[in-house]
């Protein structure tokens, strides 16, 4: 049996929240005594990314992948992608989570990180003679989920948009799949989940409220350059520029 908390908070395979999953992860393998002489890998993944079926294009998706995981303590195991907590898109229906505890059958040598997004699972597995032990599943609510209809610049839209429902969630999605990082082509993955494109969305942000990690990945994306060191103010003037030379 495993068990997770975030912060103070044990889950038992709930529905949370996605501000309850900010706060600092903890897990405990309960091995028993035989298996914890074992090493063991861990992987925490998001089975929706960045939406449920039939959209979830970029599943699975790594927010964690700890190996040679000695006497059941992560912290004496080697981290090959770091801890990402999850961010499940505003407008999704909530993202199931899936954390799976192997046994090494003998230790493996360090390697370079992969993607975190369309992870090769199976082949990991396959490659390394990793074994089941058992796994959590828990859900996360999307941050904005209970107040996206009542507040229409939640998603950093303009409101004289004339985005449709579909062309907004495009929009939206290439920014956060932009934001991930690691992706040559946002809108080609957004096209295949979303099922449609548009080519309105710079003129419908209102950039304004967008987050600064959507705002970078509109640059970035856009091929503008990000202020080093950050600056917001400094970050919207390019913008405005960009689109004022058009």
């Amino acid at each position: 049996m495993v068990y997770v908390k975030f912060g103070d908070n044990k889950t038992k395979g709930d529905i949370l929240t996605q501000l309850e999953t900010q706060q600092p992860i903890y897990v405990d393998l309960e091995l028993s005594k035989d298996e914890i002489q074992y090493l063991h890998t861990v992987i925490l993944y998001d089975m929706d990314a960045p939406y449920p079926s039939p959209y979830n294009t970029m599943s699975p998706y790594i927010h964690w992948l700890v190996y040679n995981i000695r006497d059941g303590d992560l912290s004496k195991g080697t981290t090959a992608i770091t801890y990402e907590p999850p961010d499940p898109p505003e407008d999704s229906p909530s993202h199931t989570y899936k954390l799976v505890i192997f046994r090494q059958l003998e230790p493996i040598t360090p390697m370079i990180p992969e993607i975190r997004n369309n992870f090769p699972l199976s082949r990991f597995i396959n490659k390394h003679n990793l074994l089941w032990i058992s796994e959590f599943q828990f859900s996360v609510i999307p941050s904005n989920s209970s107040n996206s209809n009542n507040n229409p610049n939640s998603f950093f839209f303009k409101e004289d948009s004339t985005l449709t429902e579909g062309e907004e969630k495009f929009c939206r999605c290439y920014l956060k799949v932009a934001a991930k990082g690691k992706v040559r082509n946002p809108y080609a993955i957004c096209a295949k989940s979303v099922g449609t494109t548009s080519r309105k969305c710079g003129e419908s942000f209102d950039f304004e409220a967008m987050p600064d990690d959507l705002l970078i990945a509109y640059l970035k994306v856009h091929k503008l350059e990000v202020p080093s060191p950050y600056n917001r103010k400094q970050a919207l003037l390019t913008v405005y520029r960009s689109k004022k030379n058009k």
